[in-house]
């Protein structure tokens, strides 16, 4: 299975991290997609998957240079960490972390956009009212 046909928030963050040096084979990646394959059993990715673009859509909001440093740190601080502790069989870390890492993401970029998403849409939808009328 492809990472980028994952399209959840941490796989983002790779591609966008790494840019043009992204490549699914690298070991971190493999690591990873094994982990959550076969280890990770109280991960909500139901959940995981549905508010993913919106966290994503909170931090593609951001001046560029405060998106990649927030990219790279998400990258950095969680995939590299996690792919460490996988390698070691630090399954139990590595799920910890990341469902961490995603809670904090899901309040500061998730929940704020979610609201601006709704304000935007009733916007719209008063300002075609309006029209009707």
């Amino acid at each position: 299975m492809s990472i980028i046909n994952y399209g959840g928030l941490f796989e983002t963050a790779a591609v966008r991290h790494l840019k043009d040096n992204f490549d699914e084979n690298l070991d971190s990646i493999k690591l990873q997609q094994a982990f959550i394959e076969y280890h990770a059993k109280d991960i909500d990715f139901d959940h995981y998957y549905k508010i993913s673009p919106v966290i994503v859509a909170g931090i593609d909001s951001l001046p560029e240079d405060q998106r990649d440093a927030q990219y790279s740190y998400i990258y950095l601080n969680t995939m590299e960490k996690c792919a460490k502790a996988i390698a070691k069989g630090g399954y139990e870390y590595a799920e910890k972390t990341y469902k961490n890492a995603f809670g904090i993401l899901e309040e500061k970029y998730g929940k704020p956009q979610i609201a601006r998403n709704i304000a935007g849409a009733l916007k719209f939808r008063a300002s075609k009212q309006k029209k009707e009328d």
